[in-house]
């Protein structure tokens, strides 16, 4: 077995993550070293910890004659979360969430530590039946300031429209459609500066177009237009964006559901175009323009 001091040596945290990882680090130390007796891995594990572990480690019960497997058990007990059953609860969810949502988390890395730090536990409660479907997403959902929150379940919602929200989504559909959303919040937010006037003070940016602006637009242009982006019906009488009949594009719900969503933007001649300004590709696969946005996404 390695000193204490040696690269190789198991590193001990009071943690109950870090007494598990302990005790998973000894197992495979021991089958190395060919370590078999019980009251020998017990020796080496009182090795490797602090003083203050070791005087509590020595009193604990090893049973008769000594038990390793007993012997962890009760060492485990000392630090609460350690054990199996016990190791997590519905309120380090909470714990999690709560950190999350103060923290502000609003960047893809900073959803990537969350959901590191998420996901053992809500795998964990949920295969032991102590946390539903539903209670994961939710306190996943609750790592999000509101805005952020209720775009990421949007999102989830247009990704998987066979399922019932109400039954809650797997995690990683929700981390996906998290993944996709501050991508579109970071492309915005690192979008270039405005030019600067003469006297060394920024232009106010052109106003975004309104979707009123969306709909005036529309009607002053001709219909029939084809160029993938562009107004009014298709040949056969439907919308030209989602392809349903009944209405123009100018009266699309899901244009306006996709605006706000940010799947789609509008150029400066209010046509259509994916979230980066660019016409939306014929190239993609799809029926209609609707069909080619959601493949690209």
């Amino acid at each position: 077995m390695p000193g204490t001091n040696h690269s190789s040596a198991p590193s001990f945290k009071s943690t109950p993550l870090g007494v598990r990882r302990y005790f998973e680090e000894l197992e495979d130390l021991f089958e190395y070293a060919s370590v078999a007796e019980d009251d020998q891995k017990i020796k080496y594990a009182r090795r490797y910890v602090g003083a203050e572990e070791v005087e509590a480690w020595t009193v604990v019960d090893v049973g008769t004659p000594a038990s390793y497997q007993t012997f962890v058990e009760n060492v485990k007990k000392l630090y609460p979360g350690a054990e199996g059953e016990s190791r997590y609860s519905i309120r380090d969810l909470e714990s999690a969430a709560t950190e999350s949502k103060a923290a502000g988390t609003k960047t893809r890395g900073e959803e990537a530590e969350f959901y590191r730090r998420f996901l053992p536990m809500a795998m964990f409660l949920q295969k032991a039946q102590k946390a539903s479907k539903h209670q994961v997403c939710e306190q996943y959902l609750a790592g999000f300031p509101d805005s952020i929150a209720d775009r990421i379940r949007q999102r989830a919602e247009i990704q998987n429209p066979t399922l019932d929200p109400a039954d809650g989504f797997d995690l990683e559909k929700l981390h996906n459609a998290a993944k996709t959303c501050l991508d579109a919040q970071t492309q915005t937010a690192t979008a270039p500066p405005p030019p600067m006037r003469s006297g060394g003070y920024a232009a106010p940016p052109p106003p975004a177009p309104t979707y009123g602006a969306y709909q005036g637009a529309y009607q002053r242009a001709p219909y029939g237009g084809q160029q993938s982006g562009g107004y009014g019906y298709y040949q056969n009488g439907n919308c030209n964006f989602c392809d349903a009949p009944g209405h123009m594009v100018r009266a699309c719900p899901e244009v306006a559901k996709y605006l706000s969503l940010g799947r789609i933007s509008m150029t400066p001649d209010n046509r259509v175009a994916m979230p980066d300004g660019r016409y939306i590709p014929r190239s993609l696969p799809g029926r209609c323009m609707k069909d080619r946005v959601d493949y690209w996404h």
